[in-house]
Parts: C-alpha cells; sequence; structure tokens
C-alpha cells in the first residue's frame, strides 16, 4: 500500500432485485455508466489511462475526482487463524486500497466540513473490494489488476475484488460476437487472472447473477451458469479465493441457493458471497450462510458484506439508496463461526445505487448519505 499506492476506484452498483420495470431500467442505468480511474503513487505505469491521477474523461465522477498526491496509507485490518482453520483468509490482514472516492470526496470537503471529511477518511481506510466490469477495458485490465495485487502484496494484505461483467445483470440475451458475447467475456476473464496471479486476493464473482436468474430466457440461464463456472476456474487457478455471490436470501430458499450454487461450480472454489449491496442483518446472514453450507454438505466456506447492515434493512425492502441506514461490522476474518470466512465490505458505503431517494447516478460518491451512514453508526 503505502507509497507504492495505486488505485483503480471502481464503484459497487448494487446486486439487482427480482426484476421490475423500475429495477430493470435501473440496471441498464448500470450498465452505461462509467467509473472513476483515481491514479496514485509510484505504480502509475501499471495503469493504462493514468497521468497524474485524475478521473477518466470517459466517466461521470464526483467534481473533486483529482488527487495529487497518494492519500494516507491505511493501516491493514487484521485477520484471525484460529476461528476459521479451512479460510484462505485467515490470518492475513484485508487489504485498504488508496484513493478510493472516499478518500478523494474527503479531500474535496475538507477545509469547509473537517468533521464530515474525518469521517469519509475514516471510510476510505476500511478495506473495501474495488469493482471490475465493463468499464475497465480487456486491454488494460490485467494492468489495473495487477497494480491492486502488488500493493496487497507490498502490504502483507489481501485486496477484495468484485468481477461484475455478464450481461445477465441487464436481463439481457447473450450477443453471439463482440461485447457481452462469451468469447468476450472469456477473453477479459483471462485478462483479469493474467493480473490476480500469483495472488494472493479474494474475488467475489458476478453479484446478482444467481439470485435473479428468473429473469433470463433458458439458453441465457445456461450460459450464465457455464460462464460463472469457467470464470471461477480461470481466477482460481491464477491464486484467487474465489466466492459467488448468491443475494441475501430474500428471493432464494436455502434449498434453491444450494442448487443453484452447485450449478454454477461451487464445488471447485472456496465459497459463496451473501448480502452483496443489500442490508440484511449479519447474524441473519450468518445464519443463513451456515443453512446453506449444510444443504451443499461441503467444506465450503462463505463471506458477507456488512458495508451498510448497521441497522438492518429499512422498512418495506427498500434496496435502493434507502433511508435511516448505517455502516454495518468493520470487516473481519474473525467472525467466531466456523464456516463464514470474513464479514467484508463489498460495497463501498456512499456509492450511489442509482437516481432513487435523491441519489446521483449509479457508482457516483454521494457524501451526505456516506455521512449518515458513519453517523448513525456510532463514528
Amino acid at each position: 500500500m503505502k507509497q507504492l499506492a495505486h488505485a483503480v476506484a471502481g464503484a459497487a452498483p448494487t446486486a439487482t432485485p427480482t426484476p421490475t420495470p423500475t429495477a430493470t431500467a435501473t440496471r441498464r442505468g448500470r450498465r452505461r455508466r462509467r467509473l472513476a480511474v483515481v491514479c496514485t503513487g509510484s505504480l502509475l505505469a501499471l495503469l493504462p489511462g493514468c497521468s497524474g491521477g485524475s478521473a477518466s474523461p470517459s466517466v461521470p465522477a464526483p467534481p473533486t475526482a483529482t488527487v495529487s498526491a497518494a492519500p494516507p496509507a491505511a493501516a491493514p485490518v487484521p485477520g484471525s487463524a484460529t476461528t476459521n482453520g479451512g479460510s484462505p483468509l485467515a490470518g492475513r490482514a484485508l487489504h485498504a486500497v488508496p484513493g478510493v472516492q472516499a478518500q478523494v470526496s474527503a479531500d474535496g470537503i475538507r477545509a469547509e466540513r473537517p468533521a464530515d471529511a474525518a469521517l469519509l477518511d475514516r471510510i476510505s481506510r476500511t478495506p473495501t473490494a474495488i469493482w471490475l466490469g465493463t468499464w475497465n477495458a480487456t486491454a488494460e485490465v490485467s494492468a489495473n489488476v495487477r497494480g491492486i495485487v502488488a500493493g496487497g502484496r507490498f502490504a502483507g494484505a489481501t485486496p477484495v475484488l468484485a468481477v461484475y461483467r455478464l450481461p445477465a445483470h441487464d436481463c439481457t440475451t447473450y450477443p453471439t460476437t463482440g461485447e457481452g458475447s462469451p468469447d468476450a467475456y472469456r477473453a477479459w476473464i483471462a485478462q483479469v487472472a493474467a493480473g490476480l496471479a500469483p495472488g494472493p486476493a479474494a474475488v467475489i464473482l458476478e453479484p446478482g447473477v444467481l439470485a435473479n436468474l428468473n429473469c433470463l430466457r433458458q439458453p441465457d440461464v445456461e450460459m450464465s451458469y457455464q460462464l460463472i463456472r469457467e470464470a471461477a476456474g480461470v481466477l482460481t487457478r491464477a491464486g484467487t479465493a474465489v466466492y459467488l455471490d448468491i443475494g441475501s436470501g430474500a428471493t432464494l430458499s436455502t434449498v434453491e441457493a444450494a442448487r443453484r450454487l452447485r450449478l454454477a461450480g461451487v464445488a471447485d472454489v472456496r465459497g459463496f458471497a451473501l448480502n452483496t449491496s443489500r442490508f440484511a442483518p449479519t447474524e441473519t446472514m450468518l445464519d443463513y450462510g451456515e443453512a446453506v453450507v449444510r444443504q451443499l454438505g461441503t467444506n465450503t466456506g462463505f463471506v458477507v458484506d456488512t458495508s451498510r447492515n448497521g441497522l438492518g434493512g429499512a422498512a418495506g425492502g427498500d434496496v435502493c439508496n434507502p433511508a435511516g441506514r448505517a455502516l454495518g461490522p468493520l470487516p473481519t476474518t474473525n467472525t467466531g463461526r466456523a464456516a463464514a470466512d470474513a464479514l467484508l465490505w463489498i460495497k463501498m458505503p456512499g456509492e450511489s445505487d442509482g437516481t432513487c431517494n435523491g441519489g446521483p447516478q449509479a457508482g457516483t460518491f454521494w457524501v451526505d448519505y456516506a455521512v449518515g451512514l458513519a453517523r448513525r453508526a456510532g463514528w
């Protein structure tokens, strides 16, 4: 981390619910957006398109998305080697990547709102997943990822990345050729793997897809399973702990979640991820995860996104910038549950879910929402 700081400040899109006309429109907006690339430190040369830390001109970045120097290094969050002995994450710190949108935004408000900037500083120093998707070109993604993993290796910490690329996020069919086609996805995944090797890293694979397959035609369901299986294998062979995202239990029984995970190849990877970009309480997710593990009947681990679940979900089940939420437990590998490898911040707190409940475009950092999350968590 430190002076070898690097950053591709990806934003975490919302893991999508069962489609409604509104939800589908929101997902399509997410696919059209592009995310800020923030480049810092002496690994700049590894990140194509980086030129002194300014945001990519093709993306809707926050007004302050320019940095002139690497932000302060974050202290790694300690791991635990005792509570989940089979976990590949145990005993190693989780990596907080410098230069994320929370840090950029903190610098932008520091003079006028120092107390709020201090809260954003704390968020930025908390290990949070970096998201990879269509905004990372196939020709560049390997170098993007290599910089992130090298920074984690230098800090003695494990970075977490979320891979979000399949057209299934939009409930759309796979084109035969070109962008979004199966072969284009395979080529892109191969480049991600090249950047990851030899690790260590953890990857949350395709948030929102397995939990929301019902909106797809059967051939596209089968293709989604096939591509997730293939990607999981490629990324695992690159030295990565892969977790297949399976939602938050809101729409899937543990039996159905286990069935979909088997079809997606969970037996050949470390495990599965829960609650990505959602708000379900931690204990609820830990209980659900253990029940899914029992259904699978294998030595499978799982991780839970706790980034915004401090007060649980909103009344009525709103998951798009719901009011009154709070930051959840800090990332840790000391979960107290044998099968739970870690509590993680997969979604960056403060990044908008979309233009709902007064929010800006999906992926844009929303200062007031982030500050509210922190204050309600007692920060």
